[in-house]
């Protein structure tokens, strides 16, 4: 509560990714992290306090955003296998070499 409370008073705008935590959870071997960090719970609390203190906090759908290029929006087709985002060498990425050749996102 107290750190959703902090990043919402904190931000005019808040955009988390909505994963499906069910889904997640299906993972034996992350399903008591995910459990014990109320992954749930805490985007409930995003949304309760973004209405209270009247700030923009949006549920951004997973789909395509490892892909989508964080600098212009280019999608970037990529494998699953792909673990790290990096940054294309293509003119469409305006963005400085961050940490080697990562973006950090």
């Amino acid at each position: 509560m107290k750190l959703a409370r902090c990043v919402v008073v904190s931000n005019d705008i808040v955009a988390y990714e909505d994963l499906p935590v069910r889904n997640l959870v299906r993972n034996h071997h992350l399903a008591k992290a995910i459990h014990d960090a109320s992954w749930g719970f805490f985007s409930r609390w995003l949304d309760d306090y973004g209405k209270v203190f009247g700030k923009v906090v949006v549920a951004v759908p997973p789909q395509y955003t490892s892909q989508d290029c964080s600098g212009c929006g280019y999608r970037v087709k990529k494998t699953l296998s792909t673990s790290a985002p990096r940054r294309s060498r293509e003119p469409h990425s305006p963005l400085p070499t961050v940490w080697g050749d990562t973006v950090p996102r």
